[in-house]
């Protein structure tokens, strides 16, 4: 599988997978100053016999992740299909008859 440069620095600039990695390296006698000089090779290495490297793995896992926080409405109140102008207009409607009940110029 080609690996893109930008999932190779993906791996190289995500800290909790990198932080994992020195961990796991740290019980392999690998120093924190060889997983830090080597952060980008480790992008290339591969992970399998198929020919996956980290950053394959590690770029289909950030699609996958995409694809599910595209597929996330926005908050409500960003949302003007969930609560709608309409639903606000009636309510301020509401709100301006209460504050005013008594201000006979209203």
């Amino acid at each position: 599988m080609t690996t893109s440069s930008h999932a190779i620095l993906g791996v190289a600039q995500d800290h909790s997978l990198l932080s994992r990695a020195k961990a796991l390296g740290a019980g392999m006698g690998l120093t924190p100053m060889e997983m830090d000089a080597n952060a980008l090779r480790l992008g290339s290495l591969p992970v399998n016999a198929d020919g996956d490297t980290v950053a394959s793995v590690y770029e289909y896992a950030a699609s996958k992740r995409q694809e599910a926080l595209d597929a996330v409405p926005p908050p409500p109140g960003e949302d003007p299909a969930a609560v709608t102008d309409a639903h606000l207009v009636y309510a301020l409607s509401r709100l301006q008859a209460d504050l005013h009940k008594d201000d006979p110029s209203a």
